[in-house]
């Protein structure tokens, strides 16, 4: 299952109810929209020591793609 949501501090709000009672144990794996949306578009992830995307990159991408 797949949810976006907001961090705030130690917790996340999600825009969709998760289905789970409060106190049930989960296990999460969390990303941030902007790593999402690159992958979803077949741009990975830079190892460390790479050369960073930036934001005017992403920006540009954003434009072209229409999002």
């Amino acid at each position: 299952m797949k949810r976006q949501g907001i961090v705030k501090g130690q917790t996340i709000e999600f825009d969709e109810p998760i289905g789970f009672p409060e106190g049930q144990c989960v296990e999460t794996d969390i990303r941030p929209i902007g790593e999402i949306l690159l992958e979803r578009y077949g741009f990975k992830p830079i190892p460390a020591g790479g050369n960073p995307v930036t934001n005017e990159m992403v920006n540009e991408l954003r434009e072209e793609l229409g999002i």
